[in-house]
């Protein structure tokens, strides 16, 4: 017997991996570095699996990187990447993502966020073409809370950093501390000065 599996067809799935490039400031260790193709090199082994199995049902995935210098023209890349892909990856800070997820041609296209754990994405500045692969730093505070609730550990110290990043993920903190019942005894900033 023989049956027509609509699951064996001819598929062929291109994505696009768009990544802005941001200046870094300089770790703390020597052997603590990044890698240059991080986030990239998780999603081309992704692509890779997905190729495995694939193979055997007809469908093809493949994966073009479009890379943005500081600097650079995002919009470009971005019209450039939409053109190759309706399916995008997006590696890229909270207001280069809006920009892309606001453009004419990402109209009905998928974007996923990869890199971006600002709460407001998925709240306020909310995009119907966007999705997320992280948590949110609320989901990340509300995590750690309940992880500090189970072991009875109720008064805490934070040290936040002087940064955007550190001043949004220090309110998911203390939101997520106050939800849980918890008290900040003391709060402190680290400016990074020897």
């Amino acid at each position: 017997w023989l049956f027509a599996n609509p699951a064996l067809s001819n598929v062929d799935v291109k994505i696009g991996y768009l990544r802005q490039e941001v200046s870094t400031p300089p770790v703390l260790s020597n052997l603590d570095s990044t890698p240059e193709d991080i986030g990239i090199a998780g999603a081309k082994l992704g692509v890779d699996g997905n190729q495995t199995t694939g193979a055997f049902l007809g469908h093809k995935y493949s994966i073009e990187v479009f890379t943005v210098p500081v600097g650079g023209d995002l919009v470009a890349q971005a019209r450039k990447a939409l053109a190759h892909s309706r399916l995008l990856v997006l590696d890229a800070p909270a207001r280069d993502i809006l920009t892309v997820a606001d453009l004419p041609e990402a109209e009905g296209a998928i974007l996923i966020n990869t890199s971006e754990p600002q709460t407001a994405l998925r709240g306020e500045h909310c995009r119907a073409n966007l999705l997320h692969t992280l948590p949110s730093n609320a989901a990340r505070a509300d995590a750690l809370m309940q992880f500090l609730l189970k072991k009875r550990w109720t008064k805490l110290a934070m040290i936040s950093g002087s940064d955007v990043a550190d001043a949004e993920l220090s309110v998911a903190f203390r939101t997520a501390a106050a939800k849980f019942g918890l008290k900040l005894a003391a709060e402190k900033e680290w400016n990074f000065e020897a």
